[in-house]
């Protein structure tokens, strides 16, 4: 059996790495950035950001959860 074991997700929007730019480079990738309110992609630091912050022992209480990086869009 699992004890104290924390299930998390990420669900990041698009991420600016190197497969991200290339499958939204131009107007398909403009278009897309004018629906997320903070008007830009994810970097990949800022999704390792909360990966590291999900693994540290300041987030042994959270479980469970999926946390959405969209910059806002999910939100309208």
């Amino acid at each position: 059996t699992l004890k104290n074991a924390a299930v998390n997700a990420i669900s990041p929007t698009i991420v600016e790495t190197a497969l991200g730019k290339k499958a939204w480079a131009g107007e398909l990738g403009e278009r897309a950035k004018l629906q997320i309110p903070a008007g830009r992609f994810a970097q990949p630091e800022e999704i390792a950001g909360l990966a590291l912050y999900l693994l540290s022992d300041a987030a042994s209480m959270i479980t469970g959860e999926n946390v959405v990086i969209d910059g806002g869009y999910s939100i309208q």
